[in-house]
């Protein structure tokens, strides 16, 4: 089913969705906030690494063997976790974690 038919299933049970709120400025902090709910503060788009003792909503999928997927625009490879990888070209970044 496609993400707009999911929608309008909740809209027929009254689930409307309308209000989206984030919880700090700049966007990062509210990445991290969406799969470990929290945000540890957090108030810059700068590098950062969550230690491994913080369980995210993926460990309790990967714990009841729930797939799921994630989609990275430009991510250079599964698992990367660089802050950024430069153009084939050497000029610029075609790849940076963060953004403002």
């Amino acid at each position: 089913m496609s993400a707009n038919g999911e929608i309008e299933d909740l809209r027929k049970e009254g689930i409307l969705l309308t209000e989206y709120y984030g919880l700090t400025h700049p966007s990062q902090p509210n990445y991290i906030a969406s799969i470990c709910g929290d945000y540890f503060g957090l108030n810059h788009d700068g590098l950062v690494k969550i230690p491994s003792n913080v369980s995210t909503v993926v460990d309790l999928f990967d714990a009841k063997n729930i797939e799921w997927k994630g989609y990275f625009e430009g991510l250079p490879g599964p698992g990367y976790m660089g802050e950024g990888s430069t153009s084939s070209d050497g000029k610029g970044w075609d790849y940076v974690r963060k953004h403002k």
